[in-house]
């Protein structure tokens, strides 16, 4: 589910996701950069994990000048690289960037193709 593709408000990914995983399906919740800093995305990362999304994929989303509101700011606290990175270390060292322990989070992780980034699966979770 895309989160406000082509910087066009629509509803949100995390709850559009929950929709879907509510009538047995299993999305991938798109994630961007631009409209939130690293502790919304944390905090979304795992709101989407309580409610039982598990496929995760991090964008840096489109420049709001190309959209419905362009002199909306932008966030880009941290690049798409560093969502990845940052959702990792939540899935995998149980934490979150500040060093917090935090409940297991197993999710699937990707980035789009033109980021040197691979696929990130856990072993015996099916891909999304």
């Amino acid at each position: 589910m895309t989160d406000n593709q082509t910087a066009i408000m629509r509803m949100c990914s995390l709850a559009a996701c929950a929709h879907l995983v509510d009538i047995g399906l299993e999305p991938v919740m798109q994630m961007v950069t631009r409209d939130r800093n690293r502790i919304a995305l944390q905090s979304d990362i795992m709101g989407a994990y309580s409610l039982g999304i598990r496929n995760l994929l991090c964008l840096s989303g489109d420049h709001q000048s190309l959209g419905s509101q362009p002199e909306a700011m932008n966030v880009y606290d941290i690049d798409s690289l560093n969502l990845v990175n940052t959702a990792r270390i939540m899935r995998d060292e149980g934490k979150d960037l500040s060093g917090f322990v935090l409940n297991e989070a197993r999710l699937c992780l990707s980035a789009p193709p033109k980021i040197p980034s691979p696929t990130l699966r856990l072993p015996g979770h099916p891909a999304g």
